[in-house]
């Protein structure tokens, strides 16, 4: 039986696919690509519906209904998989599940580097095919081929969220800036002066992973805040630097 990597918490992969990556986890198949969140936060229902708000109405009536004593709890995604047709799949846990999971391995991570385990890994594991969550506070997008290339030619600007909604937005100079911009992507556009004067309304991210779906044209990035990846590089970098100063002695 292959293990489905070294982190505790973990259950094993016994053959190929989409593999769930702890006990809690549910793995659900959706006839289309439309994961287009509001704020990105997601919830199932005691009878195992998925659901989240596509705009902010309906992201607000989700909460009304959890005020009003419905049974919802907020769960993240783990890992997609585009199919080659129009369906998807997706694997769901609930959010403090998982935060019990990662305390757990932040833990068992902690003793091993202590204990002059020479790999570090602070990655989250594969549980199968297709884009998975790499890093515990990365989030999910999914964005037609337009607006995530205009994301990468415009990423030496910075790669940008919008608190406000989620969005993931193209900074622009003043100099390039459009206003004949088509209509479907003009919500997308932001002048670079204004994120600087604004920063607290927007969040630096970097791309992590990506994964392309070419019957919907459209794609699954994974994203993460830039001053928490930097961490973590600069985590992964002591721990090597670490195992090599081990290897002198």
């Amino acid at each position: 039986m292959d293990e489905n990597g070294i982190i505790t918490g973990k259950i094993p992969n016994s053959g190929s696919g989409v593999h769930k990556t702890y006990e809690e986890s549910v793995i659900r198949v959706f006839r289309n690509t439309d994961l287009r969140a509001y704020k990105n936060e997601y919830f199932v229902n005691k009878e195992g519906a998925i659901r989240w708000g596509t705009s902010e109405e309906d992201y607000n009536a989700i909460l009304k209904d959890i005020e009003n004593g419905e049974d919802y709890k907020r769960i993240e995604i783990l890992s997609v998989l585009g199919l080659n047709g129009e369906k998807i799949i997706v694997e769901f846990i609930d959010s403090k599940a998982l935060q019990m999971h990662l305390l757990a391995e932040a833990s068992m991570r902690n003793q091993e580097y202590h204990l002059n385990v020479e790999k570090q890994d602070n990655k989250l594991p594969h549980s199968g095919q297709g884009i998975h969550r790499t890093y515990p506070e990365s989030t999910f997008r999914i964005m037609d081929a337009f607006h995530y290339k205009q994301v990468l030619e415009k990423s030496n600007y910075g790669v940008f969220l919008r608190k406000s909604d989620g969005a993931i937005v193209i900074p622009s100079l003043d100099s390039e800036w459009n206003e004949n911009i088509a209509n479907d992507y003009y919500k997308y556009y932001v002048l670079l002066s204004d994120i600087q004067r604004n920063g607290q309304e927007y969040e630096e991210m970097v791309v992590v992973n990506t994964s392309y779906n070419e019957k919907e044209r459209c794609y699954f990035v994974e994203l993460i805040d830039k001053d928490t990846f930097d961490i973590y590089v600069s985590s992964s970098r002591e721990a090597r630097l670490y195992s090599r100063e081990l290897k002198l002695f």
